[in-house]
C-alpha cells in the first residue's frame, strides 16, 4: 500500500484527536508540545519520527493521567528504569529526573510508532503496561496507533524512489507545470532528507526509520 508522509501525519492526528500541526522554529527542539492548548509545532510538517515523539507527549498527558490533563504521571517512578535511559538523548543536563521521565515517554512513542521491535526490546516492562493502559482506557486511539504503526511500517518499506515518487499526490497544484518530473521527484527527496532534520540529526533518525535511507541520504547532500 502506498503511504505519504502528509497522510500519515494526518491520519496520526486525527487518531490522538490533535488539530493540525503548527510550524515553527525553535531555539533547540525540532518540535514541541503544548499542553495548555493541546497542540504540536515542528520545524517540518511532514517529519513523523519527531510528530511521533510529541504525540507521546500528548499521550502521556491526556490519556494516561489520573484525572489531571495538566499532570503527566510518575507512576511512582515503577518504570524509571527503562523511561529515563531512553529520556536521556532529548534530555539536557538541567533536566529534572520527572522531566527525563517525559522525554522518556514520548521517545518510547516514537520508537513505537517506527520501530516497534526496538521499542520493545528496549522497554519491554513499560511496553506492556503502556499498550494495556491505553486498551482499557481509550480502546478507539490504541486501534488508530496500531493502524498508524502499521502505515508507518509500510512507508518504510517502501523502496525511496516510491517514497519520493508517493509525494506526487501530496499537492499537486504546488509544482508548477515547468518542473519536469525528474527534477519534482528529485526535489520531493531531498526534502525528505533534509527537512526532516537539520543537518547531522537527519542521517541519524533516517537511519533509526530505514538503515538504506542514511546511506542514500549522503548520497544527496
Amino acid at each position: 500500500e502506498v503511504q505519504t508522509l502528509h497522510g500519515i501525519r494526518k491520519f496520526l492526528l486525527d487518531a490522538v484527536g490533535l488539530p493540525a500541526v503548527g510550524v515553527g522554529r525553535f531555539m533547540k527542539a525540532l518540535g514541541i508540545y503544548k499542553v495548555k492548548p493541546e497542540t504540536v509545532r515542528l520545524q517540518a510538517i511532514n517529519d513523523i519520527p519527531v510528530l511521533a515523539h510529541e504525540i507521546g507527549h500528548a499521550i502521556h498527558f491526556r490519556e494516561l493521567n489520573s484525572g489531571n490533563r495538566a499532570q503527566a504521571p510518575d507512576w511512582g517512578g515503577a518504570h524509571d528504569a527503562e523511561l529515563l535511559p531512553l529520556g536521556q538523548p532529548t534530555s539536557t543536563p538541567a533536566y529534572t529526573p520527572d522531566m527525563v521521565r517525559k522525554e522518556g515517554v514520548a521517545e518510547f512513542t516514537r520508537l513505537w510508532l517506527t520501530d516497534p521491535a526496538k521499542a520493545r526490546a528496549q522497554a519491554p516492562g513499560f511496553s506492556a503496561f503502556w499498550e494495556a493502559e491505553l486498551n482499557q482506557r481509550n480502546p478507539k486511539l490504541a486501534d488508530g496507533l496500531r493502524e498508524a504503526q502499521r502505515r508507518i511500517q509500510d512507508y518504510i518499506a517502501m523502496p525511496a524512489f516510491e517514497k519520493a515518487k508517493a509525494q506526487i499526490v501530496f499537492d499537486p497544484a504546488a509544482e508548477a507545470p515547468r518542473r519536469t518530473v525528474g527534477e519534482f521527484l528529485r526535489r520531493q527527496y531531498t526534502e525528505w532528507v533534509d527537512t526532516l532534520q537539520p543537518a547531522k540529526r537527519v542521517l541519524r533518525q533516517a537511519a533509526e526509520m530505514e538503515p538504506k535511507l542514511a546511506s542514500e541520504a549522503q548520497r544527496v547532500e
